[in-house]
């Protein structure tokens, strides 16, 4: 049986999960604990969306493989993303005089 991991879990291996999310970029370096919350759920789906999987924020088998692989990709935010990450960008851009609105989509404007 394969465990799917997911928000409000407490397991040992989180704290991997969550080392090699830091690795890749999708969380911000701290120290990894063994729960499974808001910031684990949130890198977990932005590093689905980067990899083309099914974006549930659980942590299955095919996240997992490929989060362990060699091919999983760092984090980036790219032309035609979507999500809380894209609207923080667009916050500071319209802060800084760049665009005008926050949309939550990276497009045009925004790159």
């Amino acid at each position: 049986m394969t465990v799917t991991y997911k928000k409000g879990m407490e397991d040992p291996f989180v704290a991997k999960i969550q080392q090699k999310l830091m690795d890749l970029n999708y969380m911000d370096d701290d120290i990894p604990t063994e729960k499974y919350g808001n910031s684990t759920t949130q890198a977990i789906t932005y590093f689905q969306r980067k990899n083309g999987i099914k974006q549930t924020g659980k942590a299955g088998k095919k996240t997992l493989k490929l989060l362990f692989s060699d091919e999983a990709k760092t984090y980036t935010v790219t032309k035609g993303d979507d999500g809380n990450d894209v609207h923080e960008i667009q916050d500071r851009l319209v802060e800084l005089g760049y665009i005008d609105k926050i949309t939550g989509h990276f497009g045009d404007e925004t790159v």
